[in-house]
């Protein structure tokens, strides 16, 4: 599987990368540089395995979650759900990667959302719609088995990865937006 570059992902093992848009391609030196004070909070508790996993029962197949690993500074991370070896031979499972950045301004964040939308377009994903109702501003694109929710809300981008093979969009996509809106109700608000 083909991953981008992303200062998160070093810290990941290579089985629990996922293809991504990257989640701030446009703007990551804007967020490096904003002044402004961020909440502490670790996106591993604050999305814990007790509030995860019941979100992924209609594609775990009656498997549990492994435990996640936290990203640079608790701003990301990463869950998975191993499963048994399927008919062709190969390891079957499913992956995720909540992260977050922020930015010195709430139009700067829906800049950097704007041009992660640009981007994906340009890479001519598929299934590119804007969301309603989901923090400020969002959109869900997907590429192969991975389906991607941005949504920016005040100065944060978050974005969603999910990636299982033998899971429809539909199914991939509810999945998402059901971990973008638990993340979104327990997240610090930063305007």
């Amino acid at each position: 599987m083909h991953t981008i570059p992303h200062p998160i992902h070093a810290l990941i093992k290579p089985h629990f990368r996922l293809v991504s848009t990257t989640l701030l391609a446009a703007g990551l030196t804007l967020a490096a540089a904003a002044p402004a004070a961020v909440p502490a909070f670790h996106m591993c508790q604050v999305m814990s395995v007790p509030v995860v996993q019941p979100i992924f029962l209609p594609i775990a197949d009656g498997r549990a979650l492994e435990k996640p690993l936290e990203g640079i500074a608790g701003r990301s991370c990463s869950y998975r759900i191993p499963s048994p070896r399927g008919p062709g031979g190969h390891l079957e499972q499913v992956r995720t990667l909540i992260e977050t950045a922020f930015f010195d301004s709430a139009p700067t964040a829906r800049a950097a959302l704007a041009a992660n939308l640009q981007m994906t377009r340009e890479r001519r994903l598929t299934n590119i719609s804007k969301l309603t109702g989901l923090g400020d501003d969002a959109f869900i694109s997907e590429q192969g088995e991975t389906v991607s929710v941005r949504v920016v809300r005040g100065r944060m981008l978050m974005a969603v990865n999910l990636g299982k093979v033998d899971a429809s969009f539909a199914a991939r996509r509810d999945v998402a937006l059901a971990l973008a809106t638990q993340a979104l109700k327990r997240l610090p608000i930063v305007k």
